[in-house]
């Protein structure tokens, strides 16, 4: 097999298990985890495939010692074995329902809102997903500085069709990153999933023209965007 064809094997791989992942939360009946899990998996295999354009090929790597893959192998196991068992006790034992009780009968009246999810994450627990924002945002502006320090490979795609129907499905994804934005306290959506949606409405606008492009017809600054975002 080709060294292309295993890098997307790999890629495509990562992107099925994403995906089937996204059952589990709707088989116990969590739409907004769902679509947030479908989306963050969308963008990281996205990612991920545009990340491996710019690693060397594994002709140039130096292969390990058979002892050092042997001992790697080991911690993989004993650690993958060791979260199966975690998971598979904890799983085991009968559920609390305490605090699902305590949200669902608060929602409305203590956070203004029916869909139980975003009321937790923007009124019980404001902090700490104010914390999780601030990480996120960090980890954005790190990723972007290594991004601009090195040599970038042209990521266009060259295709009339794709260009056409990029800048429609953009538009189209963006409206509806907004609807989900404001529907998102009494119905499945929210801010985040509304945002991973203009992410990738944006991205297929970066990869039909350019990051370039995308930056000249957004009105305030990523860093802008982000700092609001915080505040």
């Amino acid at each position: 097999m080709h060294r292309g064809d295993i890098k997307l094997l790999a890629v495509a791989a990562l992107g099925v298990i994403g995906f089937m992942s996204t059952l589990v939360f709707m088989l116990y009946s969590a739409p907004d985890v769902a679509k947030t899990l479908l989306l963050v998996e969308t963008l990281l295999v996205v990612f991920v495939a545009l990340l491996i354009r710019h690693m060397p090929m594994f002709s140039t790597v130096p292969k390990h010692s058979s002892k050092r893959r042997a001992v790697h192998a080991i911690v993989a196991i004993v650690i993958g074995a060791s979260v199966t068992a975690l998971l598979i006790t904890i799983t085991a034992q009968p559920i609390d329902f305490t605090l699902s009780n305590f949200f669902a009968e608060q929602s409305v009246p203590g956070g203004h809102g029916r869909n139980i999810v975003n009321v937790i994450l923007v009124d019980f627990r404001a902090f700490d997903t104010f914390g999780e924002v601030v990480v996120v945002v960090i980890a954005g502006i790190s990723a972007v500085s290594l991004l601009n320090t090195g040599a970038h490979k042209q990521n266009r795609i060259h295709s009339l069709i794709f260009a056409t129907t990029a800048h429609i499905v953009a538009a189209l994804m963006l409206v509806f990153s907004l609807y989900l934005l404001l529907r998102g306290h009494n119905s499945p959506g929210g801010g985040f999933i509304g945002a991973l949606i203009a992410v990738i409405g944006l991205s297929l606008l970066m990869f039909a023209e350019s990051p370039r492009y995308v930056r000249e017809r957004l009105y305030y600054s990523p860093f802008g965007i982000a700092m609001f975002g915080i505040a």
